[in-house]
């Protein structure tokens, strides 16, 4: 059985697969943080929601 969804440990919000970019060198082959807390990162450097000891 394949999993639908995935946890984004930024916003802590379970979202489809469809939410999540692949990379190979995750165990279930997409990446930890979904495509939403990806473009913010790269935009400012820091994660959304981040707090101390998170993303």
């Amino acid at each position: 059985m394949r999993a639908t969804g995935k946890y984004c440990k930024c916003c802590e919000e379970y979202k489809p697969l469809t939410e999540f970019h692949r990379n190979r060198k995750q165990p279930d082959g997409y990446q930890t943080y979904c495509i939403d807390c990806n473009k913010v990162y790269k935009k400012t450097g820091k994660f959304p929601f981040a707090r101390q000891g998170s993303c």
